[in-house]
């Protein structure tokens, strides 16, 4: 059914039913040299992500078996799911995807065992490695490998920003430095955030360890984080991951320096005060081969850094995407998470020189046309 979206300002809304239907809309997209996109869930936030400013926009809503294989070691995965809430499955696996379970089995990419691909001559094709998004043909379907997952532990913990954030950045370097390593199941991200209804900065923890704990005990690796004292919101607790987990984004990666995010977070806080007062402003890859990403075998801890202001008029634009410390200190790495991306950035670039010819010699070979 293609129906037609004046909010969004596409031209015409396509879910297709299953894989077969997808080739259909490409060949009629080529034939009428009208411009399509193709939306999971449309987690990514700006203009073009994941939808056709006045084309076609291929949605995958429909989509969305779980189909476990009979020995429960793989499962198919339509491209219409979404996981923590809004986060599409199949924008996470393509752009790599990095998770809580990352320090035991790397990224989602490295866990998937064969993607099902429809390229831009309409040709269903299977591949085999992942990583380099959505470059050479349209991702119709995955098969992932699994692994058991019992309760886990995890939750967010909370405080004032200003009084916290020396001991957390404390906690998180030395978290990155030795905790990682003593243990792999372990995951960490530490957010600073304005939080405009209340003209309030937080330091907000998400931690996570997939070992189930008694009420009020952590795993002794974030130690260092519950002796920060007076969070003003603790949700730690052992629960399924569905019940733990409950915009524009820019990223970069840094070499791990206490100072430089120090810095980095005065500098946010200076960059964001200015834009405070918009309108509506809202609150191991070595697996079955390796992957795009360049990131792999890297023997000093990284730091992902994503900025994620969320607005609402276009007028604001050049506002808040004006934003290098890092570089000046010769702390900066190529590497850019493409699912935390901007529109102004260009992630492949940061996957090496190497990485970076062979995702051009796929795609002159699978789509030479440059359809996708």
């Amino acid at each position: 059914m293609l129906t037609t979206d004046p909010a969004s300002q596409q031209q015409l809304l396509y879910p297709p039913a299953d894989a077969e239907e997808v080739p259909i809309i490409i060949l009629l997209s080529r034939a009428t040299e009208c411009p399509f996109a193709i939306k999971g869930s449309g987690h990514t936030a700006f203009k073009g992500a994941s939808n056709s400013h006045g084309g076609i926009t291929i949605e995958f809503a429909q989509i969305k078996q779980v189909i476990p294989s009979a020995d429960r070691k793989s499962v198919v995965i339509g491209p219409g799911n979404t996981c923590l809430g809004t986060v599409g499955v199949s924008g996470l696996i393509l752009g790599g995807g990095i998770s809580f379970f990352s320090g035991q089995y790397g990224w989602i990419c490295d866990s998937i065992i064969s993607y099902q691909i429809v390229l831009g001559s309409g040709e269903i094709l299977t591949a085999l490695r992942g990583g380099g998004g959505g470059n050479f043909g349209v991702g119709a379907q995955f098969v992932a490998s699994t692994f058991e997952q019992v309760p886990i532990w995890g939750g967010f913990l909370t405080w004032e920003m200003h009084g916290s954030k020396m001991a957390l950045i404390d906690a998180m370097v030395n978290y990155a430095e030795k905790g990682s390593l003593q243990d792999p199941k372990a995951a960490l991200i530490v957010s600073f955030a304005h939080v405009q209804r209340y003209q309030t900065w937080v330091s907000s923890l998400i931690v996570d360890h997939p070992d189930p704990l008694p009420e009020g005990s952590h795993p002794e690796v974030f130690d260092e984080n519950f002796n920060i004292g007076n969070p003003f919101a603790d949700s730690t607790r052992t629960a399924t991951h569905s019940n733990l987990t409950a915009a524009s984004y820019w990223a970069m990666t840094t070499r791990l320096d206490k100072q430089s995010e120090l810095d980095i977070l005065t500098i946010f806080e200076e960059e964001t005060t200015p834009i405070l007062d918009l309108a509506d402003f809202l609150p191991s890859s070595r697996r079955h081969g390796g992957n795009a990403l360049g990131i792999g075998g890297g023997e000093e801890p990284l730091l992902l850094i994503s900025f994620s202001p969320m607005w609402v008029s276009t007028t604001d634009d050049g506002a808040v995407l004006t934003w290098s410390l890092a570089r000046e200190r010769g702390l900066n790495h190529p590497f850019s998470y493409i699912n935390y991306g901007s529109q102004i950035q260009d992630p492949l670039a940061g996957y090496g020189a190497e990485n970076l010819a062979r995702l051009v010699e796929v795609s002159k070979k699978y789509d030479p046309n440059g359809v996708l």
